[in-house]
């Protein structure tokens, strides 16, 4: 989801995106639809795991937060032509989004995580930067604690550091 304006734009559907109201149903489902479920079935074409995987990974941080702290700006909804709204307006919308896009990808229920403390994120560059080839991670894994993204989305700046810089 990091990647959706850049894949927006490669692909030609930018202009597309961006007249959208993601904060729409509507505009919402046509969005994952068109462009965020096929590229989603693409990739688990290209892994085993991969569904399994990003199901998980979805769950874990749908249900710490109900949104991913580290996604794309959505049309509609934080980029745009949007009225000046605060940040829990904006959130709300995020996890509107964000549950149907689950709803879309997997059609089941969600079941949330009771506790999401005790969970990690990979975050060495080897996984980070292929996380769909487990060949390539290495036997060097490094994790951090879900609560890094916490203190991160107590800011209204907290997008200024995403994606961390490399060295």
């Amino acid at each position: 989801m990091e990647n959706f304006g850049l894949h927006a734009e490669h692909e030609g559907y930018l202009e597309q995106l961006e007249l959208l109201d993601l904060s729409s149903e509507k505009d919402a489902l046509h969005a994952i639809r068109e462009w965020l479920v096929p590229s989603y079935q693409e990739y688990w074409a290209r892994t085993s795991s991969g569904q399994d995987r990003m199901r998980e990974a979805l769950r874990a941080v749908l249900s710490r937060w109900g949104f991913l702290p580290h996604g794309p700006s959505l049309p509609g909804i934080d980029s745009g032509t949007v009225s000046s709204r605060g940040p829990q307006e904006i959130y709300a919308l995020w996890r509107q989004f964000y549950r149907l896009l689950w709803d879309e990808l997997f059609h089941e229920p969600f079941k949330q995580i009771a506790n999401t403390d005790v969970l990690q994120e990979r975050n060495d560059s080897a996984f980070v930067n292929a996380p769909g080839q487990p060949e390539r991670w290495g036997a060097a894994p490094q994790y951090r604690s879900l609560t890094h993204w916490d203190a991160l989305l107590r800011t209204d700046d907290w997008r200024e550091n995403w994606p961390p810089k490399e060295g």
